[in-house]
């Protein structure tokens, strides 16, 4: 590894756990932000960041940055989310499910969406209660154009993970683009009444009910 502190490289806890950081600030902040990601996506993307800028050589962190960033803006074709692929420049250290996130998230952000929809399909099938791998999945038929194919996929997503609003949010989103605006706008007036301080849940429901 020599004296490059920016070398890519797995750190192992004594019990064998891959971290995502050997410096302990920064993954500190790395478990800060996952500690957020179903309550405050703001806060874990927050956390995240701050773990990539104290190691920017951690490539776990940039994947679950990635991510984080996928969904809170819905969309992992997003500039935020192609910035952070960007930077994990060795997929080969990566853990397993970071991994096959990272292919998928590559294949999206680069729009190769056959490529894309055939990875995510493997991710899910190897995590079918991982809410993250759903959403992906979904984006990927979307941009293959089928879009129900999405609908049911972003379901599941909502299923596991009924309190990310990002994902209910994109769960409407493909209802309406699939013609059924007036379920979308339903799902989400359930969602903003049991997070009734989630603004961004709040203002998509609002443009739905304007658009409807």
């Amino acid at each position: 590894a020599g004296g490059d502190e920016q070398e890519p490289s797995p750190v192992q806890h004594a019990d064998g756990v891959m971290m995502a950081s050997e410096d302990p600030h920064a993954y500190a902040e790395f478990l800060e932000g996952e500690r957020y990601f179903a309550s405050d996506l703001a806060a874990a993307e927050t956390h995240l960041a701050a773990a990539v800028a104290k190691d920017a050589a951690s490539q776990i962190a940039w994947v679950h940055l990635a991510v984080v960033r996928a969904v809170r803006a819905r969309s992992f074709t997003h500039a935020g989310v192609r910035a952070a692929v960007a930077h994990v420049t060795a997929p080969e250290v990566l853990p397993p499910y970071e991994r096959r996130v990272f292919a998928t998230l590559r294949l999206l952000a680069n729009g190769n969406r056959k490529e894309a929809l055939a990875a995510a399909k493997r991710a899910r099938d190897e995590d079918r209660d991982d809410p993250v791998l759903w959403a992906m999945l979904a984006e990927a038929w979307d941009a293959n154009d089928d879009v129900k194919q999405a609908v049911t996929c972003m379901q599941k997503s909502v299923d596991i993970a009924p309190d990310v609003g990002a994902m209910q949010i994109s769960l409407a989103a493909l209802r309406a683009k699939d013609g059924e605006r007036a379920a979308a706008v339903q799902g989400l007036e359930r969602y903003v009444d049991k997070h009734p301080d989630d603004v961004d849940a709040k203002l998509a429901l609002a443009g739905m009910r304007q658009a409807h």
